[in-house]
C-alpha cells in the first residue's frame, strides 16, 4: 500500500505492516515536528528563555482570575495578550493598535488642565460638588475658574495662599482683633516701634547686628552712649580697663593683686635650675641651672652662677671638727713632725731601710747585723751535709741507688749503692749465655725432650715450651 504523510506536520504514515519504512522517512518527521510543532511548559514560573524552549507557550496566572500568556523564540520570551497598563485620557480621541486586551477592571485617568472653563455649565461646580482640597491648582486651567463659575456660598477656607489686593477689603474692615498674633513684621512700613511694644528678653542674640571678626560690643569711653566693637587686635591680649577706657591689650603690674602669681603660675624650669637676674643691672629674670657638687655664687664677673667651692669662698674659719674625710692628694707640701703620731706602721706608702732587731728561730741559721736606719742584715745556713759532687760511685751504667741517710734538716748524709749486674742478667746477656752451646756447658739439655739430669733449663723459644718438654722451675725467653 502507498506512504502518505499527514496534511498539518507532513508525518510519514503507513496504513499496512509491508509498507516501506526508510531512515529518512523518520528524519524528515522529526524535522517536520520539531518547526512546526508548538510546545506547552507547565511549570510553576516561566524557565529562562533558552533554544530548548524555541516554539514553547507558557501561562502564568498571577492571581486568581487572570494571568499572562508568552512565546520564546529561544532566545526570549514575549508576553502574547497582556493586560495593558493605565493611561491618563489626553481629551484626543484615537482608535490605536495595541496586542493586549483590556481587562474587565481596565480604567482611565484625567490628565492636568483637561477640563478647562468651556467644559462646565455655569455654575455647574458648587461648593457641595468640591471636596475639601479635592480640586487642585494641576486639575485646573489657567484662568479657567471665572466669578461666573464660582457660586455665591464660596467657602472662605478655599484660600490657602496667595494675597488679597487691598481693593477686595471694605475700608475699617481690619480691626485688631481681626490680626493674628503673628503677624508679619514686614507689614510694618512707616513709623518706630516704641520700647514698651517690645517684650523683655525677645531680642535674641541673632536679632543684633553682625560685628566684626575677634570682638565684642561694649562702650569702651567713660560715657555713655551707643555700643560698638570693641576688636582684639593681636594673639594674647586681654580685654581690661586701662586709665578711663575699656579695651584689648596686655596686662600691666598694676592689673596683677599683690601675692596673686603663686609659684604654679611662673614658667617651669629645668631640672635643678632656679630663676634669678643674673646680671648685675635690673632686667628679667633668666633660668639659672645647678651642675653636681656645686654651689650658688657671685663670681669674680660680678654675675650669679653655680660652681664648686673655691679657696675664694672660705674665710679661713674651718676647723677639724667640720671635717669628716681630706683627700689626701688635695695636700700640698709637708706636713710638720708634731702632726705625725708617735707610732707609723710601715707599708707601702713608707720609703727608706730603716729597720728594727730581728730574731731568728730554730736551729741551722744565724743572721748578723745591727738594727737601726741603713743596717743590713745578714741570714746564714749551715752545711750538714757530706755528699759532695757524685758520690756513692753512681759510674756504672748498672750502679743504682739503694739507701739514702738525711739528717734533721732534710740535708742528704749519706748514700748507698748496690751494683744490678751482680745480680741480674740483662736480655742481651742472657740470650748470649743460654744458647745451645752455653747451655750444655752448664749441664743443661741440648733437646727438646727432658733427659735424667736435675738441672733446671733456660729456653729461648720462638713459641711457649709444650708440657711435656719443660719442667718445674725452667725459665723460657720468647724471640
Amino acid at each position: 500500500m502507498a506512504v502518505t504523510q499527514t496534511t498539518r506536520f507532513q508525518l510519514y504514515r503507513w496504513s499496512s505492516g509491508a509498507d516501506q519504512f526508510t531512515r529518512a522517512q523518520m528524519t524528515e518527521s522529526h524535522d517536520n515536528l520539531e518547526a512546526e510543532g508548538a510546545g506547552y511548559s507547565q511549570a510553576g514560573s516561566r524557565p529562562a528563555a533558552a533554544a530548548e524552549y524555541e516554539g514553547f507557550f507558557h501561562y502564568d496566572s498571577t492571581d486568581s482570575s487572570v494571568g499572562t500568556l508568552s512565546y520564546c523564540n529561544g532566545t526570549a520570551w514575549f508576553d502574547v495578550g497582556a493586560p495593558g497598563s493605565v493611561t491618563s485620557l489626553d481629551g484626543a480621541t484615537s482608535d490605536g493598535t495595541s496586542n493586549f486586551f483590556a481587562r474587565a477592571d481596565h480604567t482611565h485617568a484625567l490628565d492636568d488642565s483637561i477640563v478647562t472653563t468651556a467644559k462646565l455649565n455655569d455654575l455647574a461646580v458648587t461648593t457641595g460638588k468640591l471636596n475639601d482640597l479635592a480640586v487642585t491648582t494641576g486639575k485646573i486651567a489657567a484662568s479657567a475658574v471665572t466669578n461666573a463659575k464660582l457660586g455665591s456660598d464660596l467657602d472662605a477656607s478655599k484660600l490657602t495662599a496667595g494675597t488679597l489686593p487691598a481693593a477686595r477689603i471694605g475700608s475699617a474692615a481690619i480691626t485688631n482683633d481681626k490680626l493674628a498674633s503673628d503677624l508679619d513684621a514686614t507689614k510694618l512700613s512707616t513709623g518706630e516701634l516704641s520700647m514698651d511694644r517690645i517684650a523683655t528678653s525677645a531680642i535674641t542674640h541673632e536679632k543684633i547686628e553682625d560685628s566684626v571678626g575677634l570682638s565684642v560690643v561694649g562702650r569702651s569711653a567713660n560715657s555713655t552712649g551707643v555700643v560698638a566693637d570693641i576688636t582684639a587686635a593681636s594673639d594674647n591680649q586681654v580685654l581690661r580697663r586701662s586709665g578711663t577706657s575699656i579695651g584689648f591689650g596686655t596686662v600691666a603690674t598694676d592689673g596683677i593683686a599683690a601675692n596673686a602669681v603663686t609659684v604654679d603660675k611662673v614658667e617651669q624650669v629645668a631640672g635643678h635650675g632656679i630663676l634669678a637676674r643674673v646680671a648685675g643691672t635690673t632686667g628679667n629674670l633668666s633660668e639659672l641651672t645647678a651642675g653636681t657638687n656645686t654651689v650658688l655664687n657671685r663670681g669674680a664677673s660680678g654675675n650669679l652662677q653655680f660652681t664648686s667651692v673655691t679657696n675664694d669662698m672660705l674665710a679661713g674659719s674651718i676647723t677639724s671638727d667640720k671635717i669628716t674625710s681630706l683627700d689626701a692628694t688635695k695636700l700640698t707640701g709637708t706636713i710638720d713632725s708634731a702632726r705625725l703620731p708617735a707610732d707609723v706602721e710601715l707599708g707601702t706608702n713608707t720609703t727608706g731601710n730603716y729597720a728594727a732587731a730581728v730574731a731568728v728561730s730554730g736551729s741551722g741559721l744565724d743572721i748578723s747585723g745591727t738594727a737601726g736606719e741603713g743596717t743590713i742584715f745578714t741570714l746564714s745556713h749551715a752545711d750538714t751535709s757530706t755528699i759532695a759532687g757524685n758520690q756513692g760511685g753512681l759510674t756504672d751504667s748498672g750502679i743504682v741507688i739503694e739507701d739514702i741517710t738525711v739528717d734533721g734538716f732534710g740535708h742528704v748524709t749519706a748514700v748507698d749503692t748496690v751494683n744490678l749486674n751482680n745480680i741480674y742478667y740483662t736480655r742481651e746477656l742472657a740470650e748470649s749465655l743460654f744458647t745451645d752451646t752455653a747451655r750444655k756447658s752448664y749441664g743443661g739439655s741440648t733437646t727438646t725432650s727432658r733427659n735424667s739430669n736435675a738441672y733446671h733449663n733456660i729456653f729461648v723459644t720462638g713459641s711457649t715450651p709444650s708440657t711435656s718438654g719443660a719442667k718445674a722451675g725452667d725459665i723460657w725467653f720468647e724471640t
